[in-house]
Order: C-alpha cells, then structure tokens, then sequence
C-alpha cells in the first residue's frame, strides 16, 4: 500500500487517542488511561497470514516514530534481523521479525493506535471470509456454468489470502455487487501490465479491459505516481516513449472502472489478484483462470497462460 493512506490511518487514530484524554473529565482521563493500558498489555497474535498488515504496522510506526524496546525500527532490524545485508523495507523481513517489533511497541497511545487498526483489518477479513462462505453456500448452477466457475474461483485453498486487500485504506475502490443466479451475467476481462518504480515493485503501468466479443472497452497506458525505474519491456512491451503525453493515472482508471462495473458483471482474469491490486479494486465476483486450472501433481502451482 501507498504510504500516504497509512500515514492518514495512523494520524486519525493517533488523533482520536490523543483527544479523548485532553476533551475529557478527571473521570474520562481516567477511563482512557485505563483501556490504553488494556490495549499495551493485549498481545496481537500475528500468524503467517498477517504479513501485510505487520508491514503496514511497521511502516507507520516508523512515520509516527514509535519503538520497540526503546529502539527505532532502523535500530531493531540491525540488532535482530535474520535478513543479510539487513534490509530497511519491512517487506523484505520475515513475519515474525515484524511481528516481534510491533508486539516491542508498548507505549499505550501507539499500542491503542495500533490495536484499532488491526481490529480494523481483522473485522474486514471476518466479513469477506462470511461474504464467501455466503457466496459459496447459495450457488447451485450446472456445472461448467459462469456462476459455477465463480464458486470453483471462491472456494479454492488460495483464494482467500489472495484476495484479502486493504480496500479500506486510501486510494483503494471497493465493489460488491448483488449476484442474481437466476441470470446471466456479463462477462468484462481485465488484464494490467505493471512496472517498477522507486516506491512499488508492481506499479500499474496499463489497463485492458475487454468483453466476450473481444471488444476493447478499456485499452489505456497508465502513468505511475513515481518516476518508472524499469518498465520490464521484455513481458509489458512498453518503454519510456509509450508514456509521453500520458497524463491518464490510476484514478482515472478506477473512475473509468466504476462506469462500466455496473449491475450483474463477472471480471475475468489470469492471476486476476495482481491486476486488481496494481488497480487498488477490491471487486466481487470474479472468475480466476489461474485458480480453476493446476499441473497435474501440483496443485499448488500456478499455470501461466501460455502453458
């Protein structure tokens, strides 16, 4: 995520923190000292499937300069890092080193800030995985049917750490629509290319979007918010000059998304999880060809498309 919508959730609940203690009575200081001590001593517990979130963690608290133990986050990796040469980016670090330094953050104002945004992500994850589980409960379409290979997509192993986005944070567009199974849906298949640039490894570089006909109904280059440091010519075919007098950018791309991802669609795609994340779209439903398809002794593998 960018860094801008975790600065702006860390400043609003540092905020709200702060102003509960100095808005209040004697009583209500008191009231807040005592949950702010509640939240120091609740212990998070991260599992392996938390390591966005810990990252997002760790960013913010390098922006707001809490420590662990007394030590900035610089300070903690170059004393504990299992990593080397020890990284500074927290995406590079296990989730365990992370989740070390975040559970070290013991100041009560910091740790209620950052209780409130883990109960934030963790009530998202409980209603996406009740949003599946409903999906997946009241489909009965024949199979081979679009329905049907949306729930074959729902269901798999993967889907739902794939699918688990911060569609909460800022520069993030979030759609569910209302699937009626007693109706054909319209099929929109989305593919993105993306580039490297100094803040994002996956920065959304081109949008496709085209229905069963083959008809481009979106067909545009992107300019990334940062100077592109490798445009990756040889899979996204595109160089620097392809960029020259684009000024077309990720929210016009989701404004021109919100236009056409109306009523009953299904957004098709390979690996659709990469796509709609370099979009920042949190979309429901989707059928993901790379999840209804494996190699034979290999479930978990991934099949590319021209395989």
């Amino acid at each position: 995520m960018a860094a801008a919508g975790d600065d702006e959730d860390l400043v609003s609940l540092e905020a709200s923190s702060m102003s509960d203690v100095s808005d209040g009575d004697a009583d209500q200081q008191g009231e807040v000292n005592s949950s702010t001590a509640a939240a120091a001593a609740q212990a998070f517990g991260f599992t392996p499937g938390d390591h966005e979130l810990l990252v997002r963690l760790v960013k913010l608290a390098q922006k707001m300069k809490y420590s662990a133990a007394g030590e900035a986050w610089a300070e903690y990796i170059a004393l504990n890092s299992t990593v080397h040469p020890v990284p500074k980016d927290p995406k590079k670090h296990p989730w365990n080193t992370l989740a070390d330094f975040v559970e070290g953050v013991t100041e009560p104002v910091a740790r209620e800030a950052m209780q409130k945004m883990v109960s934030l992500e963790r009530r998202s994850q409980e209603e996406e995985e009740l949003r599946c589980s409903e999906l997946g409960d009241s489909i009965a379409s024949p199979e081979g049917s679009i329905w049907s290979l949306v729930q074959r997509t729902m269901a798999h192993p993967r889907f739902a750490d794939l699918y688990r986005f911060p569609s909460f944070d800022a520069g993030w567009l979030r759609i569910r629509q209302k699937m009626e199974y007693d109706t054909e849906p319209r099929l929109l298949a989305i593919d993105c290319e993306m580039c490297a640039t100094a803040t994002d490894d996956k920065a959304l570089l081109s949008l496709c979007m085209v229905d069963t006909e083959g008809t481009a109904i979106i067909h545009e280059m992107v300019r990334p918010e940062d100077a592109v440091t490798d445009f990756r010519t040889a899979i996204t075919g595109h160089t620097a000059a392809d960029l020259e007098g684009i000024e077309y950018s990720r929210g016009s791309a989701q404004q021109d998304l919100l236009r056409h991802l109306v009523g009953q669609v299904v957004v098709v795609g390979h690996a659709l999880h990469h796509d709609l994340r370099a979009l920042r779209l949190d979309y429901l439903p989707v059928i993901d060809t790379s999840l209804l398809l494996s190699y034979k002794d290999l479930p978990e593998g991934t099949p590319a498309l021209t395989d």
